[in-house]
């Protein structure tokens, strides 16, 4: 064959695969299979799977077991649009500098091994870009920086999203560089009931949802006998697997999950809400899947004559873009079962605050637990100025005039905030203390242990009520103290009786003999002749 045929043909052979991704993926790319033998890119069932849904809507939030070629496809679909379309414009971010390395061999692999007549010359290659000679660039950066502003985008592949340490602000900058007909194309692996849960479950974001199991996996299987834990036999019959899925779940639980059961439900997911419960360092037993958050205030019950209440206040700047001020009231009557009943979270000066504050405590007449930290120290001030006399107080030890003396408010340092949360973790995952307000479980889904051990809320999230709640907790004490010094009048017919006693959870002899009522007040014969006490 002569040189102007090949020519012909190789005209048309570039024709047909720029027509046809397909086509292209599977005569022409190339790729590192499991054991890093170059191998012709054949697309897999949940591939496929991902392709159709990307043809349906180039937006979208794809969730995923691991090593189910996801990031592989993308790359292909993402190489293949950048080298047939001048001027089109491929950005990847991955969350980790060996992640960039990871995906951008993959665009390496796929130019280095096509034929000739397809390897169009480049302008500029570096380690981590390809610009080709009819301007087409593909560029694989870090979410860490914040190197890709400035320029516009066609393709936006997010890789690994759930673990990008601010994966708000990092996607807030990379939608300004999209253009208006963008391929945005966020995928991950679960990492608890962080930001990118949000985003998966908000049904308005524009973006479609993929989910793909590891049972997309034709290969996840195992045909020689294991020995089968009792985790893994009752996880595959709940999901009805075959009996070489359940030989392949049980090597992989003991071989890459190290036998955590939450790991391999977390790294390969079988389905889009135990993967989301089951990851993530949480502070918290429970998850709380479906809770969502709102500023404003909720009342959840009625102040009752014989209740007593704590409030624990927690003080932010007042910054629309800063944290909330959130306060939260507690019925602490039964103290081993506490109850919320109002809370508040939102921006307000901490003047205002003080003020919504005050009306709040007379409202129920409670203990206020106010953070003396900062902004809390105008709070404070507030209800010193306006003589409300039930603030919390702590004892400190004056080393100058070497005497223990009363401080307003509770001063959160390294001991205190360690005593704080370990009370409220005590409540809430011994059940004393259900947590009403879904504001306050959609918090407690992203209080995590970090890195070094310590509680704290997610980058990029809020924990304003969930330290007001354990504040409110940390005033039940002198709550209580208060309650019986302050004398209160003696129930005046049966029903009184049995409310005060509801409440309590102790009958009316227990409190009249440990001085909970005035002793002058209320029939002497009605108390003594309720039977039940």
């Amino acid at each position: 064959m002569n040189y102007p045929d090949r020519q012909i043909l190789h005209g048309e052979e570039i024709l047909r695969c720029k027509e046809d991704f397909v086509y292209f993926c599977e005569n022409y790319l190339k790729i590192l299979d499991r054991n890093s033998k170059i191998v012709s890119f054949k697309l897999k069932k949940a591939q496929l799977k991902l392709l159709l849904e990307i043809e349906k809507n180039p937006w979208q939030c794809v969730l995923k077991a691991r090593q189910l070629g996801s990031s592989t496809l993308i790359a292909a679909l993402f190489f293949w649009r950048t080298l047939f379309t001048p001027n089109e414009r491929t950005l990847v971010i991955a969350h980790t500098a060996a992640a960039v390395s990871n995906i951008f061999r993959i665009y390496k692999n796929f130019y280095d091994n096509l034929p000739k007549f397809l390897q169009f010359n480049m302008k500029n290659s570096s380690a981590h870009e390809m610009v080709f000679f009819h301007g087409g660039t593909i560029r694989v950066s870090s979410a860490s920086g914040q190197s890709f502003r400035g320029a516009t985008y066609n393709n936006l592949h997010c890789s690994e999203v759930a673990f990008w340490k601010d994966m708000s602000t990092t996607i807030a900058g990379l939608f300004q560089t999209a253009t208006g007909n963008s391929h945005i194309l966020l995928e991950t692996t679960a990492n608890g009931l962080n930001q990118f849960h949000a985003l998966w479950v908000d049904e308005e974001n524009g973006f479609s949802k993929t989910f793909l199991a590891w049972t997309d996996e034709p290969e996840y299987i195992r045909r020689e006998a294991i020995d089968i834990p009792d985790v893994i036999k009752e996880y595959c019959d709940e999901w009805e697997l075959t009996g070489d899925q359940k030989r392949w779940a049980a090597e992989t639980l003991s071989v890459k999950c190290a036998n955590s059961f939450a790991m391999f439900q977390q790294e390969y997911a079988i389905d889009p809400v135990t993967c989301f419960v089951s990851s993530g360092s949480r502070f918290f037993d429970e998850a709380y899947p479906h809770a969502k958050f709102e500023i404003g205030y909720k009342q959840f019950d009625e102040p009752i004559q014989y209740g007593v209440y704590t409030m624990g206040v927690d003080v932010a700047s007042g910054s629309p873009h800063g944290d909330y001020s959130a306060f939260v009231v507690m019925d602490v009557l039964n103290p081993e079962a506490p109850r919320i009943v109002a809370t508040f979270a939102g921006y307000a000066t901490p003047i205002e605050f003080g003020n919504m504050i005050l009306e709040e405590c007379k409202k129920w007449n409670c203990v206020a637990v106010v953070e003396s930290n900062s902004y809390g120290l105008t709070v404070l001030e507030v209800l010193r100025r306006e003589e409300w006399g039930r603030i919390y107080t702590q004892q400190r030890f004056d080393s100058v005039n070497q005497s223990w003396t009363e401080k307003l408010g509770f001063n959160t340092n390294g001991n205190t905030r360690s005593i704080l949360l370990s009370k409220l973790q005590s409540y809430v995952n011994g059940k004393s203390l259900l947590l009403t307000d879904e504001r306050i479980r959609h918090q407690a889904n992203t209080f995590v242990y970090d890195g070094t051990g310590r509680p704290d809320h997610m980058r990029g999230t809020h924990d304003d009520l969930i330290f007001a709640t354990g504040l409110a907790l940390m005033g039940i004490d002198q709550a209580v103290i208060e309650t019986y010094q302050e004398k209160r009048p003696a129930p005046r017919s049966i029903q009184e009786i049995i409310e005060i006693e509801l409440k309590t959870g102790q009958s009316l002899k227990k409190l009249k003999q440990a001085g909970y009522f005035d002793e002058e007040s209320g029939p002497e014969d009605l108390i003594t002749h309720v039977p039940w006490s």
